[in-house]
Parts: structure tokens; C-alpha cells; sequence
């Protein structure tokens, strides 16, 4: 199911009895997009995470300072917390 969310962002997945991401799904967000599992809404257990704002160039890597945000892609497990 495809829904909108509050904040408007959209959510293609499962939902709980309470009509929120819960199970597998995709949310695309302002910005960002997590496809995996979520629980109570959040992001929880194995997932993508993609940093849709951050578009590399042609850049020495080894000079890039990871602490800034110039990260495009985190794949591993979520806590819910």
C-alpha cells in the first residue's frame, strides 16, 4: 500500500493495524530514501539509506572529510530507539 505521511513524505509497504510503516517498505523522503524494515514507524532492523542530496563529482577521495555529510549510501541494521 502507498500512503502520505504527515510530514509528506511517502511510504510504500506494510502498515500496522495503525496505518503506519511497519514490515518492509520504502520511504522516500526531503532528501533521503530507506528501503528495509521498520517498526512502529522507524527504521529497524537490515536497510538501505540513500543520501539523494549529495551528488559526488570527480574529487579526490582520500581529501574528503567523512564527518560533513559527503556520504550517498549506508546498508546494514537499524535500532529502533
Amino acid at each position: 500500500k502507498k500512503i502520505t505521511l504527515s510530514n509528506g513524505d511517502t511510504y510504500q509497504g506494510e502498515l500496522s493495524s495503525y496505518g503506519i510503516p511497519h514490515g518492509n517498505g520504502i520511504l522516500d523522503g526531503k532528501g533521503y530514501q530507506y528501503s528495509g524494515s521498520f517498526v512502529d514507524g522507524k527504521f529497524h532492523g537490515f536497510g538501505t539509506l540513500l543520501n539523494l542530496r549529495y551528488r559526488p563529482s570527480p574529487v579526490d577521495y582520500r581529501c574528503i572529510d567523512l564527518s560533513k555529510g559527503y556520504w550517498t549510501r549506508f546498508e546494514g541494521e537499524f535500532e529502533n530507539g
